[in-house]
């Protein structure tokens, strides 16, 4: 019995990371490559977690 207790309560463990998962994270080809031409020549990135507020 403890064992099945521990499988169920590894497999909620594991995923729960994908629920977790930031979406605004993602982004298409295209805004990947206006990304880059936009950062050329910068020294310095902040970045920026928009669901959350951190920075």
């Amino acid at each position: 019995m403890k064992i099945i207790f521990q499988s169920i309560v590894a497999s909620m463990v594991l995923s729960m990371s994908n629920v977790m998962a930031d979406q605004a994270a993602y982004i298409t080809l295209e805004q990947s490559k206006k990304a880059v031409q936009l950062l050329e020549g910068t020294q310095q990135v902040r970045f920026f977690c928009a669901p959350c507020g951190w920075v």
